[in-house]
């Protein structure tokens, strides 16, 4: 665990821990669910910023690092095959699908939108 002023960051997956600054309205919530602590969060592998105090609910206290998530693989109309970035944060609820199916439809001023795990149904 490493404190640089007030934002700390526990990397779990590598020896050293980095610390990484995320603009407050690109920050993705880590910690949904009542009753956050700064332990809970970094133990979770992700970002905890103390200038915070907790009042503001519109900004997340413990957020995800950067590079999370899944990168297109390939595309075909409104389909879209998501790979997991293998260099990408782990997600803290449990395991990662390796590929996910991303498909959309406009319904008049509606949007459709599918995210399902390729391979075999569930």
């Amino acid at each position: 665990m490493l404190t640089i002023g007030r934002l700390i960051f526990a990397d779990l997956k590598n020896s050293e821990p980095t610390v990484q600054f995320i603009d407050q309205k690109s920050r993705l919530d880590c910690h949904l669910e009542l009753g956050l602590t700064k332990e809970k969060c970094l133990v979770r592998g992700c970002i905890y910023d103390e200038s915070l105090d907790g009042r503001n609910t519109t900004i997340p206290l413990c957020y995800f690092p950067s590079k999370i998530g899944y990168k297109v693989e390939d595309t075909s109309g409104h389909v879209y095959l998501l790979k997991k970035d293998p260099y990408g944060f782990k997600n803290p609820y449990g395991d990662d699908f390796k590929e996910l199916i991303f498909t959309y439809k406009e319904i008049g001023a509606g949007l459709h939108v599918m995210i399902y795990p390729s391979g075999p149904v569930r």
